[in-house]
């Protein structure tokens, strides 16, 4: 870490430099290995071949485990790993030509499915696409009977249906496992429908089976123009981690108006680069077009830094009705609550004009959900992150925020305004009570010591609460630097994963950028 008083220019750079360095991180293969399964009657340019040897090309074994990729640390998860070597195994297993290779690979489908086990990322559709891959492997009397295989495939099997009808996008992503469902004919018409909304090679692959000659041929110019069936670690997640790194550094409140201002204008191409619409927002990708409520939110908060005037219909989108609940969720037609864009969004409105005729029935709904989710102990867990001190954390810095926007408005005096003053205390002490426990990782430790730092900066508090603030600041992070050491230099794919992956994004950087600013903030307290 550099010295207390450089530590605004040193964030900056610091996130700057991962805006730079994302388009040179590598990851998955799982497409290329679905390519390798193309039908000889639609594989014109031989992309068969390819794939199959590129797979084969970026196979190592360690410890007589054989892996698929580049040799480093970008194995986005293990179910993201597990599946790739089942499907190349499913693949390899069509004619019995790289038996050897096979064989590489197959004690690695035990020792993933044992790591399984413990890791808590999860990728879209694996609940599906495993034990579907497992059953066509065991058909072929590749794979034999265990424990932890078994466990996994029963477990997994039972979630099947659920996952189906609360997650839409889990039907796009695992449509492959799914050829045996009754409903499969619709959902092949809805992947036809949605495939090109997203430059995503294995749902490309597998609908060119179909009878889609226009999959097969976008497979063949990404193909052309990127010389690899290799999925870019960060093609799919590049403005989800500028937006949450940017969300870091605004609520930081380490950071001058002006280094704010300058820093957000850099960043601003990259959201329009990527189809930001002001009547639905922004993705978390270029290459993912589907437009979400979090990553919206935050790109909200950017822009208005830039003095750009965003109509809060923008949010429209996510407003859904369900058993005549209203609420917000993170994408179109979902049919739960999505707490955390909720709270994503209240944190957007304190950037918004309270005289807006929006502001006031967002705020409403918003807060409706979070109090009851924050009162019951409910869905407190995030779709994007496990821990519930990320949640807490976040919902606090908007309740804060948007109570401070009230306070300035010809609503400080109304009882929604007094609610949320409410709400927000509860929030604050139950963040308090969870950041207290000693057997936080070094994530909820960083996202604890912004949460209550940014209470403590914002909120109109008494010295009694400020130094209760400063001392678990004080504790906590001591114990953060104590556990990471000069952690920009550290190996961040080792600590013990939080966020939910779901192989079209990465955390890394955003995890980069959340430990350097709370260790930033635990060396000005020390000051």
């Amino acid at each position: 870490m550099p010295d207390s008083e450089d530590y605004p220019s040193f964030l900056i750079s610091t996130f700057l430099e991962s805006l730079t360095s994302l388009s040179s991180q590598k990851g998955s293969f799982y497409g290329a290995t679905m390519v390798m399964r193309l039908k000889e009657s639609v594989d014109r340019e031989g992309l068969r071949k390819k794939a199959t040897e590129e797979v084969i090309s970026h196979i190592y074994v360690e410890n007589g485990i054989g892996y698929i990729g580049d040799k480093p640390k970008m194995l986005h998860n293990y179910h993201d790993q597990l599946l790739s070597v089942l499907s190349a195994l499913v693949s390899l297993s069509q004619d019995h030509t790289h038996d050897d290779i096979m064989q590489l690979l197959l004690p690695g489908v035990y020792m993933f499915s044992e790591k399984l086990q413990k890791d808590t990322q999860k990728t879209v559709g694996a609940e599906i696409l495993i034990p579907f891959y497992i059953s066509r492997l065991r058909e072929k009397r590749l794979l034999s009977s265990d424990v932890t295989l078994d466990r996994l495939e029963r477990a997994y099997s039972k979630l099947r249906d659920e996952k189906i009808r609360s997650q839409s996008n889990t039907i796009l992503f695992s449509i492959e496992g799914l050829e045996d469902h009754p409903n499969f004919t619709e959902f092949l018409r809805k992947a036809k429908k949605y495939a090109f909304q997203f430059d995503n090679i294995e749902i490309l692959a597998f609908l060119a089976n179909y009878d889609m000659p226009e999959a097969y041929e976008k497979l063949y110019n990404y193909y052309v123009e990127k010389k690899t069936f290799q999925m870019n670690a960060f093609a799919y997640g590049e403005i989800f981690e500028i937006a949450w790194q940017f969300h870091l550094l605004l609520h930081s409140d380490l950071l001058s108006k002006t280094e704010l201002d300058d820093t957000a204008k850099a960043v601003v191409p990259y959201l329009f680069d990527a189809g930001f619409s002001i009547t639905e927002g922004v993705g978390i990708s270029k290459a993912f077009a589907l437009k979400d409520g979090d990553t919206t939110g935050m790109a909200y908060k950017l822009l208005s830094l830039t003095g750009r005037k965003i109509p809060l219909s923008i949010f429209s989108p996510y407003i859904q009705t369900y058993k005549k609940r209203t609420f917000f969720g993170s994408y179109k037609n979902e049919i739960r609550p999505s707490f955390g864009t909720m709270a994503d969004i209240l944190s957007a409105l304190s950037f918004a004009d309270p005289n807006d005729p929006l502001f006031f029935k967002y705020i409403t709904i918003i807060h409706e959900n979070l109090n009851e989710c924050i009162r019951n102990q409910i869905h407190d867990i995030d779709k994007w992150h496990i821990s519930k001190i990320y949640f807490y954390a976040n919902s606090l810095i908007a309740y804060v925020a948007i109570y401070n926007t009230l306070s300035c408005s010809a609503n400080a005096s109304s009882p929604l305004a007094k609610s949320i003053k409410s709400l927000r205390e509860k929030i604050y002490r139950s963040l308090i009570e969870k950041v207290s426990n000693s057997s936080l990782t070094c994530e909820e430790r960083a996202w604890g010591i912004i949460g209550l730092w940014y209470y403590m900066r914002k909120a109109k508090i008494g010295n009694c609460d400020r130094k209760r603030i400063i001392g678990i600041i004080t504790e906590q992070g001591k114990i953060l630097e104590d556990i990471f050491v000069n952690a920009y230099n550290q190996d961040i794919t080792m600590l013990e994963k939080m966020w939910i992956v779901k192989v079209s994004y990465s955390p890394l950087n955003i995890v980069r950028t959340l430990l350097l600013t709370s260790l930033s903030i635990y060396k000005k307290v020390m000051v």
